[in-house]
């Protein structure tokens, strides 16, 4: 006898997402599905990169780079290829970071007792991200650039260069959303109490910004060119 799911309906799921995310989990959890957000955030950002990072201002910057170094430039072809390849990291980048997140929330959430698979914390995860995507539209409707942010940092001007600047740089309105977001998918879904659910997806969340802020300051101070 076939497993007969329930179909997820789309429409109705993100307007849940939006007014009641808590149902919209209770949802999400009879239909465990991936395809569609990553879809979405794959196209979002694809296009966004696309209209933020200019080509020719890219080529005259690299151009640019390797005159300063008083070093042959790449051939034009090598530089559309790495500017092609810049673009990309936009698209499957948050794509490969949900994904590490979700391994490391699912263990942390089975570990606390909870049930569900590294899929189903990934779900949880793209469409958490929701508002990450409206976040970034805003961004680049307003700077033009997919790299500025509405982070805290920005109330700390003449910190650059402290661990507490880069640290609070990855921390801004849309992130904290993302956050509770998927802290309530993983409570729902996995079946664990608030307290256990939101030490799942805070923990690698913490460490990871932490990490990032730490090579960054390093890159400020000792210029070691770690990019992350």
């Amino acid at each position: 006898m076939k497993d007969k799911r329930t179909k997820f309906d789309y429409l109705e799921g993100f307007k849940l997402l939006a007014t009641n995310p808590k149902k919209f989990f209770q949802k999400l959890h009879q239909s465990i599905n991936i395809l569609v957000p990553m879809i979405i955030i794959a196209i979002v950002m694809g296009v966004l990169a696309y209209i933020s990072i200019d080509k020719q201002a890219y080529v005259n910057e690299t151009l640019k780079f390797y005159e300063n170094l008083d070093r042959t430039a790449p051939s034009l072809a090598q530089i559309d290829q790495a500017y092609i390849a810049r673009v990309a990291s936009f698209v499957y980048g948050p794509l490969l970071e949900l994904l590490v997140k979700a391994a490391l929330v699912a263990g942390l959430a089975t570990m606390a007792g909870g049930v569900g698979s590294v899929k189903t914390a990934y779900s949880i995860a793209l469409y958490s991200y929701m508002p990450m995507l409206i976040g970034k539209i805003l961004v680049v409707i307003a700077t033009g650039d997919i790299e500025a942010s509405l982070s805290l940092a920005g109330m700390m001007t003449g910190f650059e260069g402290d661990f507490i600047y880069y640290f609070l740089a990855q921390i801004d309105p849309f992130v904290i959303l993302y956050q509770i977001l998927m802290i309530i998918g993983i409570v729902e879904i996995f079946d664990v109490d608030k307290k256990r659910g939101t030490f799942a997806v805070l923990c690698p969340w913490i460490l990871w910004i932490g990490i990032k802020a730490g090579f960054q300051n390093m890159n400020y101070h000792y210029g070691t060119d770690i990019l992350i």
